[in-house]
């Protein structure tokens, strides 16, 4: 499942994936923060400042990205289950 999200150019903005429920199993817990990507990686592009992981969430804090760009954002995890999981997030960069 992919979610759809609108940013400013100039905007740093946190997005925190919430994996309980519907992607962990009751119990579960993320193990491991197998990392986040951007595509497509394009000289000034959005990029990833930083990045977070918790025992179900997933957080990264999200800068740029060229006016009228598109971006696929994914966030890779391990469980404690021994399962690897992705999410991907689709970024459109406006004006609001």
């Amino acid at each position: 499942m992919t979610a759809h999200h609108v940013k400013t150019p100039g905007a740093e903005i946190d997005f925190t994936l919430d994996w309980a429920g519907r992607y962990l199993a009751a119990g579960e817990a993320i193990s491991a923060d197998l990392g986040w990507t951007v595509s497509p990686d394009l000289p000034d592009g959005l990029v990833i400042l930083t990045t977070s992981t918790e025992a179900q969430t997933t957080t990264a804090q999200l800068a740029g990205g060229r006016l009228g760009d598109r971006y696929l954002v994914t966030s890779a995890v391990m469980t404690d289950h021994g399962r690897a999981i992705h999410r991907t997030l689709t970024i459109r960069i406006a004006h609001t």
